[in-house]
């Protein structure tokens, strides 16, 4: 807010006393005659009188807010949580850390990069809204800012990262984290719905087009869904399935018609927008980059998974969870992960040091 340190009363006595240096002038507009006042010109009357001095900045407050994780206060090292504009933003490194999430600065690619059980979890960089999730794009919003040197992010990304409901309180000025009550947001959904609101401004298939391009004239992994045979027979192929795009066809509006082939057979597949490519392709190979056993990968192939897995095995097996829940102890790092099995029921796998200790099945 700015404070001008004028009233209207002086404004006029000024412009009175100024009178003879006011400037006006004459516009005909359909045949009637206006007098205009130079805005700009009485601007300058007043600043002469009154000098630069007389203009100050009146400085926004800011609320040092109070973060609660399930009753139990983050300690802030340093810059303090605060309220900015109606959200909470919070430092980074203290709440993460909380939530078992260790954070580090990468200088080469000036970036936070965040682990789970020494797997890379998300990473933001400082200056932009969009940051990675476990290699997925995600939408910030209000963006992250740098205030005394400390990342500060917005509170709207809790629920949005790791499923918890929050609830601010402004009486106390209090924000608490509630990691027994889940909100089941799924992290993508603002961004996509950002990314199709950029795109209906522009050309909706260049996004597409460049991903796909990635794709092209390389061995790629078949992740897994239904394809049709050259009988126009919906199969269903093993997981990881090698394979390479040898045509595109582009004839129907939104629908990207592809021929895959896989040995000496060849499959059909409809892909409409980019996420359908991200989801239903590997574009490297996991076979040079993991030495498992045959027993591991072909358990991998059917899509299971056993007690003694670590997290790549499994994400390679499942694809990646609906929610990924911490489990906060003193002992040990462990989460549990979500999946759909079936139509109604969950599998909950957790996991304690980055590998598969539990599976439980849920209707």
């Amino acid at each position: 807010m700015y404070n001008f340190g004028i009233t209207i009363r002086s404004l006029f006595q000024l412009i009175n006393e100024r009178e003879e240096l006011v400037m006006s002038f004459h516009v005909t507009y359909f045949g009637k005659s206006k007098r205009v006042l130079m805005t700009l010109l009485l601007l300058l009357i007043i600043m002469s009188a009154f000098g630069y001095h007389g203009v100050t900045l009146a400085q926004e407050n800011t609320t040092t807010v109070t973060i609660l994780i399930d009753d139990k206060e983050v300690p802030s090292e340093g810059q303090t949580s605060i309220l900015i504009g109606g959200t909470v933003f919070f430092p980074a490194k203290s709440l993460f850390q909380a939530l078992s999430i260790h954070l580090k600065w990468d200088q080469t690619t000036n970036t936070v990069k965040g682990y789970r059980t020494n797997e890379l979890w998300i990473e933001i960089d400082p200056s932009k809204e969009i940051g990675t999730l476990e290699g997925k794009p995600f939408l910030i919003e209000p963006s992250p800012m740098v205030i005394n040197g400390t990342l500060m992010l917005p509170s709207t990304i809790i629920p949005q990262l790791f499923n918890y409901e929050t609830n601010y309180e402004p009486f106390t000025r209090t924000l608490k984290i509630d990691t027994t009550s889940y909100v089941g947001i799924n992290p993508y959904t603002s961004y996509q719905k950002k990314m199709q609101r950029d795109l209906d401004k522009s050309s909706p298939d260049k996004l597409f087009e460049d991903i796909l391009s990635l794709y092209l004239e390389k061995t790629i992994y078949y992740r897994g869904g239904g394809v049709y045979d050259s009988n126009g027979n919906k199969i269903y192929l093993d997981n990881l399935t090698p394979m390479s795009i040898v045509k595109v066809d582009k004839s129907q509006p939104d629908i990207r018609t592809l021929t895959l082939l896989s040995g000496s057979k060849t499959y059909t597949l409809d892909l409409y927008n980019e996420f359908d490519i991200l989801d239903t392709f590997l574009y490297y190979d996991p076979y040079k980059k993991y030495n498992w056993s045959k027993n591991t990968w072909d358990q991998i192939k059917l899509r299971n998974v056993h007690v003694g897995m670590n997290v790549d095995m499994v994400l390679l097996a499942k694809g990646n969870p609906l929610q990924r829940i911490p489990i906060l102890n003193d002992q040990s790092q462990s989460e549990q992960w979500v999946y759909q099995n079936g139509t109604n029921g969950y599998l909950y796998l957790t996991f304690t040091e980055g590998v598969l200790a539990s599976i439980q099945n849920h209707k």
